[in-house]
């Protein structure tokens, strides 16, 4: 056993850490008493590609956290970073929701400005090459859907390669992979361990397409409690519109069907086969493959369905 994960307490830098979390990639995760600072600890290899990883990030100007301190523990290696804040915006919304039915303008305001600035850094990683399919197929689940939809096999692979060929022209660009509000805190974005490079736009679009893979009413627990105004949306996609690279312009709005089956896989793959979510994401994901099939606007579709 490694020994961040045998010790519930920490003492590095002169403050003690509590544990948080054991990462699924390795390293761990601790809180300092006053909830300013969070430590990461692990193997060395594991924490220095971490941390270089996170340098370069913080070089491109992605809100990420800032860091406070390097060090060792025995044979551990270990970074100190300052806290984003203790509340996500995906709380944050779901609050104001039941408190007064909307999203508030100030919230979403804090929330758009993160957005710029990460939209903004992931230009500057932008690189003109096609997407890896197979890192990109196993990204979204693509042949867990499979597996876990047999009798739709056919339909699955049709559009899937129909998606490739749209977006076989558009650039990549660093990909957090799980964008959404709930990863946003007020100084920043968190929990990037899924990060790949992906098609531009990828990222972006989640934030306001999540709703539409949770229904309204509680359904084993889950539950839309969250969703953007339409005048709230119509800012946010103004923000996002288009990415530049080398003197070319990329609308993501002309890219929104694939991209948004791309995240439509991605939140209905792998959920048990059984479960009456599962199969509530199952029947909307279809209606959207049979709408691409016969080259309906997804985008058309969304937007009037947005709430529903």
């Amino acid at each position: 056993m490694n020994l961040e994960q045998s010790r519930s307490i920490i003492d590095a830098e002169g403050e003690i850490f509590e544990h948080v979390k054991d990462r699924r990639h390795g390293t761990s995760i601790y809180i300092s008493a006053d909830g300013s600072k969070y430590l990461r600890i692990g193997q060395h290899i594991e924490v220095r590609n971490e941390l270089d990883l996170h340098k370069q990030l913080l070089d491109k100007g992605f809100p990420i956290a800032s860091i406070l301190a390097e060090g060792s523990l025995d044979t551990l290696s270990y970074w100190v970073e300052e806290s984003l804040g203790k509340t996500t915006f995906g709380e944050r919304f779901d609050k104001e929701m039941i408190a007064a039915g909307r999203i508030g303008d100030e919230s979403f305001d804090q929330f758009l400005r993160i957005i710029e600035r990460f939209h903004a850094a992931q230009e500057s990683t932008i690189e003109h090459r096609r997407v890896d399919t197979e890192t990109l197929a196993t990204n979204i689940g693509l042949h867990q859907l499979v597996a876990d939809l047999p009798l739709e096999k056919e339909k699955i692979l049709k559009i899937w390669e129909k998606m490739v060929h749209e977006l076989e022209n558009v650039p990549v660009c660093f990909t957090h992979g799980d964008f959404l509000p709930n990863n946003v805190l007020e100084k920043g974005v968190i929990d990037l361990e899924d990060h790949f490079f992906g098609p531009i736009g990828y990222d972006i679009l989640n934030p306001i397409t999540t709703p539409y893979w949770f229904p309204k009413e509680p359904t084993q627990g889950f539950q839309r409690w969250s969703w953007f105004s339409e005048s709230q949306l119509k800012r946010y996609l103004e923000v996002v519109d288009t990415y530049e690279f080398q003197g070319n312009t990329w609308s993501t709005r002309d890219f929104f069907d694939p991209l948004f089956l791309l995240k439509a896989i991605w939140w209905t793959s792998g959920n048990g086969k059984s479960s009456h979510l599962q199969l509530w994401r199952n029947q909307r994901l279809l209606i959207l493959i049979d709408k691409y099939i016969q080259s309906e606007s997804l985008y058309s579709y969304w937007w009037e369905q947005k709430d529903v």
